[in-house]
Order: structure tokens, then C-alpha cells, then sequence
């Protein structure tokens, strides 16, 4: 299951972000992916209400993680050190330096 989340994000936001991901929860079994391309801003209460659905989803041997965040949401999870939960990009291709003879 994917939740979308477009603009800003902050405690104005968090009971609506907060009821979203509860719904979600309880309406599937499956694992939640966040997706933060769209998101402008993202406060502390966003990571909070983020935080509280993980560990809901792991008590129900379920993730959560995270995709494409945005700079500013991606400077939030640097600074609050989540970005583990960040699922690794796929369209990513690494190059490397031949081997030396």
C-alpha cells in the first residue's frame, strides 16, 4: 500500500496524516510504503505520526518505509537519523572502475 503525501506537512497537518495511516493500517495486511516526492516542508510532527504507524506495523510483523523523499523531507531524515527507512533507489546505476590488471 502507497500514501502519497503532497506540500506541507507539520502539526497543522498531523491529525489528518495521523488518521490516513491509521485507516491504512487497519484496512490491509500488506506493508506501507510513504511516498515524500511531493512534500514542500515536513515538520517534527510528521516524523512523529511516521514513527508511531512503524512501530504499530512492526507489532503486526509489518514495515514501513520510505520513498523518494523530497530535499527538504530528506534533510528532516538526515537530521533525525531515519534514513534507513528510506527503500533504496531503483532506477540508481552505479558505475565502477574497471579492475587493474
Amino acid at each position: 500500500v502507497v500514501v502519497w503525501l503532497d506540500g506541507e506537512h507539520d502539526i497543522a497537518t498531523e491529525a489528518i496524516l495521523a488518521d490516513t495511516l491509521a485507516k491504512v493500517t487497519s484496512a490491509c495486511d500488506a506493508d506501507l510504503v510513504v511516498d515524500l516526492s511531493g512534500v514542500t516542508f515536513m515538520g517534527t510532527a510528521t516524523i512523529d505520526q511516521l514513527l508511531r504507524a512503524r512501530s504499530l506495523l512492526l507489532g503486526l510483523s509489518r514495515n514501513l518505509t520510505l520513498r523518494s523523499p523530497s530535499k527538504s523531507a530528506r534533510r528532516l531524515l538526515d537530521l533525525c537519523d531515519l534514513t534507513g527507512l528510506v527503500e533504496p533507489r531503483e532506477d540508481v546505476i552505479r558505475i565502477s572502475p574497471p579492475l587493474p590488471m
